[in-house]
């Protein structure tokens, strides 16, 4: 009983984690992608 309890905490953190890694990477992606919009559309400008 007690180790299907800590399992599903563990479990819950493991999914917490995930998430959070993944929401941080699509931020990442999102600022790489913006910055080399931006440059790409300086170099059209110019």
């Amino acid at each position: 009983m007690l180790t299907i309890q800590l399992f599903k905490e563990n479990l819950v953190l493991i999914f917490y984690l995930t998430l959070f890694a993944v929401v941080q990477f699509l931020v990442l992606t999102c600022i790489l992608l913006s910055m080399l919009f931006c440059d790409s559309l300086k170099f059209a400008i110019n």
